[in-house]
């Protein structure tokens, strides 16, 4: 399986870098507008900014280090500890009532999904 691992590196970059921008699009609009289709939380747009902020800089190091074996296996476990906590997080805060109600099950979707992402880079960190 790590043979594919430089290819789930890029992978990872790309989804990442996707995310970024896409998280970031309300906070440009809110910029640009004085409000988003999420409304005209101004705290919550400024979270928005710094979150698209990193996943697009975590994107960019994860495609920097897709064409580059030896940095690859140095992120690993960085990047493994990333996504763990991505999925701690969220299995309190999937079941409070007012995630339910915006969001859905979607956050109970994403403990397993960046659980098993956060044990893949384990996986490539220690090999």
């Amino acid at each position: 399986m790590m043979q594919y691992y430089p290819q789930f590196v890029s992978v990872m970059g790309w989804v990442l870098l996707a995310g970024g921008v896409v998280i970031s699009l309300p906070a440009l609009q809110f910029i640009t507008k004085g409000q988003s289709a999420l409304g005209n939380d101004g705290v919550l747009h400024y979270f928005l900014a710094f979150c698209g902020s990193v996943n697009v800089v975590w994107a960019l190091i994860l495609l920097a280090a897709a064409g580059d074996p030896a940095l690859a296996v140095k992120i690993a476990l960085p990047c493994a500890v990333g996504f763990a906590l991505l999925s701690l997080w969220r299995i309190p805060l999937c079941r409070h009532p007012d995630v339910l109600a915006k969001l859905g099950k979607a956050p109970m979707a994403e403990v397993f999904f960046f659980a098993v992402i956060a044990g893949v880079f384990v996986m490539a960190g220690v090999a």
